[in-house]
């Protein structure tokens, strides 16, 4: 009874060594936490970014939607105007290209009744003119004076044709570029 607990009993002894882990332990915990915290607010501003740039992109598109069909009537309007274009351009090679028959009208009052045509090619640069006259050599100067060829040149020889008594002959000429009413010979 009185009896006292020896003084080592009452004595506790904690080892300095152990103290030492628990405090790396939750440090580590520590930085692990702040470190997954960094990462969520780095995907969190990713997030928001990529948020931002969809809503954009869902702007433009919309944009892109409303101003589409406007410039797809616009470009069909202009792909009708450039075909009309090439028609007006084609029209005018057309008006400005001789008649077959006002061609014919010309040779008629040009070439002499002793010559006759065997063939006539027009074609978009010219006309290639055949057949046999008694002067073929002639030809060339009596074309000079024509209002719808130009140029005039012997194509090949002349070669005198027995059974024809006349001389074959092959011109060349080129269709004038200008025709006015005058050059024509009309008012």
């Amino acid at each position: 009874e009185g009896e006292m607990a020896s003084p080592e009993a009452a004595c506790l002894v904690l080892p300095f060594g152990p103290a030492r882990a628990p405090a790396r332990a939750s440090a580590g915990r520590a930085a692990a936490g702040l470190g997954l915290a960094c990462l969520t607010l780095v995907l969190t501003g990713f997030c928001g970014l990529a948020g931002r740039q969809a809503a954009r992109i869902g702007t433009l598109e919309a944009e892109i939607r409303a101003v589409d069909a406007p410039a797809r009537g616009s470009a069909a309007r202009l792909r009708g105007v450039e075909g009309l274009v090439a028609d007006a351009g084609r029209l005018t090679q057309l008006r400005s290209a001789p008649g077959v028959v006002a061609l014919w009208e010309e040779l008629a009052r040009l070439l002499p009744a002793t010559t006759y045509l065997s063939e006539i090619a027009v074609s978009g640069e010219g006309v290639s003119l055949t057949g046999y006259s008694e002067g073929a050599a002639e030809l060339i100067g009596r074309l000079q004076g024509s209002h719808l060829l130009q140029a005039p040149v012997l194509a090949g020889p002349i070669v005198f044709d027995r059974a024809r008594a006349r001389e074959r002959f092959s011109i060349r000429a080129t269709l004038r570029e200008t025709r006015i009413p005058e050059e024509l010979g009309r008012p």
